[in-house]
């Protein structure tokens, strides 16, 4: 297998695989957390593979199989070759126009409702988990909760987790409404969030309620949205069926250069 690379929550590789046409893109979770029951975590394991198998939605990268190979568990994506990530794409092509703004915004609610829809959380939204293939949005590295809780935070992407997570209190699907406000502030001012701030120091940040700031000029509309979707009460938060209501309802809301 070649190899692509190591991210917070496992290792992934290119391979093959029998049952499907061209590459895949094989992903090796975290090993599971000290002192589990390994035939436990392995049937949790092939039940969480089982539910995300079924998924269907064009904004979504399919989960094609799984495998456990002794203690190693492995996850098969759907691969595309001519690829890129969403925050090597803002990099590339800023300053973004308004209508790729809003396309690209309305696909990750559109993706992002339905995995909420099925009782999903995603857990792991940035910019880097949102591939861009022939400009439409396909969104991966989706479920397996239980697996990125065993992640220590400061190596989790920080600028991206909601406060609650810092807070250790129970979360819900609204971690992910934080995460995409963080998402929104990239695809308007072609910076990570929290940019120069040691990761380290994230935490204090978001607890203190501190937010990027928005370029000068973001219309109104605009900057309230992200407002609401990273503020620190969840339940303050929009669903994203309610932001993608907002996004096709106003679209004069987002920028254009």
């Amino acid at each position: 297998m070649d190899p692509i690379g190591k991210g917070t929550y496992g290792e992934s590789k290119l391979g093959q695989w029998r049952r499907h046409e061209g590459n895949i893109l094989i992903k090796k979770l975290v090993p599971d957390a000290p002192g589990s029951d390994l035939q436990s975590e392995n049937e949790h394991f092939r039940e969480e593979c089982k539910r995300l198998h079924k998924l269907s939605n064009p904004c979504l990268v399919r989960l094609l199989g799984a495998s456990v190979i002794d203690q190693d568990k492995l996850v098969f994506w759907e691969y595309f070759e001519e690829a890129t990530t969403l925050q090597k794409y803002i990099k590339e092509k800023s300053p973004l126009q308004g209508k790729t703004i809003l396309k690209f915004a309305t696909s990750i609610s559109i993706a992002l409702g339905y995995l909420h829809q099925e009782r999903i959380i995603h857990g792991a939204l940035k910019s880097k988990n949102i591939m861009i293939a022939n400009n439409e949005v396909k969104i991966t590295d989706y479920g397996f909760m239980d697996w990125k809780d065993t992640v220590p935070l400061e190596e989790a992407n920080p600028e991206y987790l909601a406060p609650e997570l810092f807070d250790g209190d129970e979360y819900s699907e609204k971690i992910d409404i934080y995460s995409f406000a963080m998402v929104l502030y990239e695809l308007v001012s072609a910076k990570l969030p929290f940019q120069g701030v040691a990761p380290n120091e994230v935490a204090n940040y978001v607890m203190k309620k501190l937010r990027p700031n928005l370029p000068p000029g973001t219309p109104q509309a605009f900057s309230q949205l992200v407002q609401k979707c990273w503020a620190v009460d969840p339940f303050a938060r929009p669903s994203f069926n309610n932001i993608k209501a907002i996004l096709e309802a106003q679209p004069s809301c987002l920028p254009e250069t």
